[in-house]
């Protein structure tokens, strides 16, 4: 079939691509390259320097063919399309091979890179197809490759139930289409519209939050849904998908607007970059009790507290981690994601506790979640309370660690307009971990940090200071972008971008801790120029009502 339209088209090269010699070199999503030879095509078996896993994936994703293709459409660049044609022909040589097709399927993220390839391998046929030279034998082949890694896709071992699983779907979508009437394209689009629903159902709670952990990945999540929208209705596919979708969608996208910040941009809050979106802010508090997961905010004050996890996906080491924003300034922040290779040490810092503004046991530094549930069992949470109020929020949340052995509880107090209380409690069992527990805040990267005392930070940016007191006695370290020993004071809200910031670690050497931190987001010379209301609960007497 001809198709007119493929989801997420892939983008043209920003110059006309060019052979040095006999070769074309073209980049990879992460900043690796892929090599095109016109003599010998492309070299699958590459070693690559860093991000390994990644640069494979996107490798065997035949992306930089479809970017190739893309330009070829746009600028005729005959160029283009010869590397194109080489890349492709040499890849159907290679996984030609039963034993390096099979490897290709066990990949990292192989479903991932599946997804992407079969749309890749699509777009090659109808681009061949509009030219008069086109190569019928070459065709067959991608036919049947296509017809292999679609098949490939439509094994329920190979489906998983979040995004990659969502891309899988869409991609069969595609090949319904490319195949027409054949008996296969009835069984793909049998297979793709039950595990489409099947997710929209499980993915979010009943307030429409994404069950992958990260504002970034809800956002992705609706964006892939709307094109599959528009993608059905451009084909006439199932109108029952279709409403069932926008349906999902609706919701999705109210969800979205409480979390996203008042700009509408996505905060980095777990696994996910800053990114701007058109989504209007919602400017309300909200609880998602399902996803463990509630946003504290008005007009120019936002905070979340994550704790709990419906899933796994995307999870980091960041029960009881907070953020806060004030006046679009970053306050308390996450560190953000930087990359998917975990073998990296600043990705191993800001995806562990070292990444997070959290309690913790100083043995989850440094170690990301799948080793911190290996070695020390479940990590169990949830928001208890999220009351709202004349005077503010109050928000309790709890974690436990391996049956119990540790507890970790916070609870926080948003009193409007500029003052909040975090109050946390931790227990540890003998034995379970040392007694050295740690209340961990990653301050923004615009701010200069500075203790005034010793129970005292001044925080200061320009014209803007805030305060934030430390109640109880215990001792505090302070420190920024520190490689040597633990790698910490790192975020990055940028793919590939690391920087350093300030972070402070609030210390106290006992099985049975609790530390009190009041922050007033104006310039303060003491807590008597806080209102009552916060020192009352810092001080643990409002707090009683709510544990």
């Amino acid at each position: 079939m001809r198709m007119d339209r493929i989801e997420a088209d892939f983008l043209p090269f920003d110059v006309t691509v060019r052979c040095t010699g006999d070769s074309g070199v073209l980049p990879l999503f992460t900043g690796e390259t892929m090599e095109v030879s016109l003599s010998d095509g492309v070299q699958w078996d590459k070693k690559f320097a860093t991000q390994a896993n990644s640069s494979i994936m996107y490798l065997f994703s035949l992306a930089p063919i479809a970017r190739l293709l893309s330009t070829f459409q746009k600028r005729n660049d005959a160029g283009a399309l010869q590397l194109a044609v080489v890349a492709l022909n040499s890849f159907l040589d290679y996984s030609s091979n039963p034993g390096r097709r099979s490897s290709i399927g066990r990949i990292g993220s192989a479903d991932h890179s599946a997804a992407i390839r079969v749309r890749v391998l699509i777009k090659f046929i109808q681009v061949l197809r509009e030219r008069q030279d086109d190569d019928y034998a070459l065709l067959i082949r991608v036919c049947d490759c296509l017809k292999y890694w679609s098949d490939w896709l439509a094994e329920d071992k190979h489906y998983t139930k979040n995004n990659h699983g969502l891309m899988g779907s869409i991609a069969l979508l595609h090949s319904v289409v490319q195949f027409g009437s054949t008996p296969h394209s009835r069984a793909y689009l049998d297979v793709a519209t039950e595990r489409i629903m099947e997710l929209g159902k499980s993915s979010f709670d009943r307030n429409g939050l994404c069950n992958e952990n990260t504002i970034g990945y809800h956002s992705y999540n609706v964006n892939l849904y709307r094109g599959l929208v528009d993608f059905c209705k451009h084909y006439g596919l199932s109108v029952t998908l279709i409403n069932f979708l926008e349906e999902t969608i609706l919701r999705a996208t109210r969800a979205l607007e409480f979390c996203v910040w008042q700009d509408g941009s996505i905060p980095p809050i777990g696994d996910s970059a800053v990114y701007p979106t058109k989504t209007a802010s919602r400017n309300k508090p909200q609880c998602f009790h399902e996803s463990g997961f509630a946003v504290v905010k008005n007009n120019d004050l936002y905070l979340s507290i994550l704790c709990g996890a419906p899933t796994e996906t995307h999870k980091q080491v960041d029960d009881s981690s907070m953020t806060l924003r004030f006046m679009n300034r970053d306050i308390l922040i996450d560190g953000g994601s930087y990359l998917y290779d975990t073998s990296d040490p600043y990705r191993r810092c800001i995806a562990s506790s070292l990444g997070h503004s959290g309690i913790f046991p100083k043995e989850f530094d440094g170690l990301l979640r799948k080793e911190v549930l290996r070695k020390y069992g479940l990590v169990s949470g949830k928001i208890e309370r999220f009351e709202e109020s004349g005077d503010g929020v109050r928000v309790t949340c709890r974690y436990s660690v391996g049956d119990g052995h540790a507890m970790f509880a916070r609870s926080i107090f948003v009193c409007w307009p500029d003052e909040v209380a975090i109050v946390d409690t931790i227990e540890l069992s003998d034995g379970a971990f040392s007694p050295e527990a740690i209340q961990r805040f990653l301050f923004g990267p615009t701010l200069n940090v500075r203790f005034d005392g010793r129970d005292k930070l001044i925080l200061e940016s320009g014209e803007f200071s805030c305060t934030l007191f430390q109640l109880l006695d215990c001792d505090g370290v302070l420190y920024r972008g520190e490689n040597g020993g633990p790698v910490r004071g790192w975020y990055s809200h940028k793919y590939k971008e690391i920087q350093p910031t300030y972070a402070v670690d609030f210390v106290r050497n006992s099985r049975m801790s609790r530390f009190s931190t009041i922050i007033k987001l104006a310039k303060c010379s003491n807590l008597s120029e806080c209102t009552t209301a916060i020192r009352d609960f810092a001080g643990l007497v409002d707090i009683r009502k709510y544990s």
